[in-house]
């Protein structure tokens, strides 16, 4: 075979490579955003509200705000994949209310697993191998859980405020000695918190908790609603809530009926005249 057709064929094969490479690219991202979008939407965020988060996720990405001088370059904090998580968190604690105590909890346990399963590798950044990295939304999953066991939107804000700060505190703040001791950067490099934007372990974090909350509990809470069995101690709080409920209507109903005897009876007496526990004669 010529020379010149040899090269033609080994150019087409590359091309042939990359554009694949490119297709595939595109198709995962494609896929990463449309599950972002989904999990978003199980806190009860507003159409508008998830778009502006993907945007600020995706533009912010390619934008660091420097913090403080290191070496000859800078430590800076990624807007995409930090300063949005932190602001979408603050953001549902006020809205949804979120008790302090369990979220309190489920950051300081995010925090400390965060910290386990991440090391700070020099001239890399900050590192967890797979599958480690999956512990701080596993972890952020459970406190939810915990705490709010049937209402869906309450507990997914808090295993994706958890996840993100706790991450964040972590494998990001407790980390900054390390980094700040280690090889200071050349000339012009950014040492950026979140810079990995959708990507980063911050964002996936709190979009994992999401998901593994929403995913592992609906169809007990499916079974619950349609009157299956549960945790047996909530199984027997919600049959005393129900005879309790049916108690009142029954009482309501009787008022609408007989008022006048209905008064009598909460005052202790009886329509005859007898107390209720007052044997008949």
């Amino acid at each position: 075979m010529p020379p010149a057709l040899v090269a033609y064929h080994a150019d087409a094969g590359a091309v042939t490579l990359t554009l694949l490479g490119v297709a595939l690219a595109i198709l995962v991202f494609y896929y990463v955003i449309g599950w972002v979008r989904k999990n978003l939407g199980k806190l009860g965020l507003t159409q508008g509200e998830i778009a502006f988060i993907l945007w600020g996720t995706f533009l912010g990405g390619f934008i660091n705000i420097p913090l403080v001088p290191f070496g000859e370059g800078w430590l800076a904090i990624n807007v995409g994949g930090a300063v949005v998580p932190i602001l979408l968190s603050l953001y549902l604690i006020q809205k949804k209310r979120l008790p302090m105590n369990e979220l309190l909890v489920g950051i300081v346990l995010v925090t400390v697993v965060s910290y386990l399963v991440t090391d700070y590798v020099p001239g890399v950044g900050v590192l967890s191998p797979f599958p480690l990295w999956l512990l701080p939304a596993v972890a952020a999953f459970a406190v939810a859980a915990s705490a709010y066991w049937h209402e869906r939107d309450d507990a997914a804000s808090l295993a994706y405020v958890s996840g993100t700060l706790g991450t964040l505190i972590g494998a990001d703040i407790l980390r900054l000695p390390e980094i700040l001791s280690g090889p200071k950067p050349e000339a012009g490099q950014v040492l950026s918190i979140g810079g990995g934007a959708i990507f980063d372990m911050v964002f996936l974090t709190g979009i994992i908790a999401i998901a593994l909350e929403t995913g592992l509990l609906t169809k007990r809470r499916q079974r619950l609603s349609r009157g299956g069995r549960g945790n047996p101690i909530d199984d027997e709080f919600d049959a005393w809530l129900r005879a309790k409920e049916a108690d009142a209507a029954r009482i309501e109903r009787r008022h609408e009926r007989h008022p006048k005897a209905a008064g009598r009876i909460e005052q202790g007496r009886s329509p005859a005249g007898r107390s209720p526990t007052q044997p008949r004669r």
